[in-house]
């Protein structure tokens, strides 16, 4: 089909529902990035900003997590230092509480609800031994920095 211009020449008429069909699947698009975006912003949660725990949260994209992302916590100064973190999201990939002079045992019960972690970072801590089985719950480890602690065996 074809239509006549006002400078008198002839162009084809594109027909509508291809319109129609190109902005629905970009607002199908937009939807899915909002929701996304919201619920890895909701994972976060405590850990948006710097704390009172001195940790903080960033959200990245990971093939290995549902949803896409994963979080990195780093910690730069707890206040406890005879307990882990055990409140982190359970979408964590990494972990970072170097040099903060965490005392005593890696329990395996610390790392339960992290099973997507793929880095560790407890280096210059003061752990002076890790439980048998510590690892069995982060079958996806593949970073662990154990270097500057208190070990005398593994």
């Amino acid at each position: 089909m074809f239509f006549r211009k006002k400078d008198g020449r002839y162009r084809k008429r594109v027909k509508p529902r291809y319109h129609i069909l190109g902005v629905f699947i970009v607002c199908l698009y937009f939807m899915g990035m909002s929701y996304a975006s919201s619920s890895k912003d909701e994972v976060c949660g405590k850990y948006d900003e710097e704390n009172t725990d001195g940790c903080f949260c960033v959200t990245r994209p990971s093939s290995l997590v549902p949803g896409g992302y994963g979080q990195r916590i780093t910690c730069h100064a707890l206040k406890n230092k005879n307990t882990f973190p055990t409140d982190l999201p359970k979408t964590t990939i990494q972990l970072d509480l170097s040099n903060n002079g965490v005392i005593g045992e890696l329990q395996a019960a610390s790392l339960s609800n992290l099973q997507y972690l793929q880095k560790l970072d407890l280096q210059g801590n003061e752990i002076s031994s890790i439980e048998d089985k510590a690892f069995q719950f982060t079958p996806h480890l593949e970073v662990l920095d154990l270097s500057r602690n208190r070990l005398g065996n593994i």
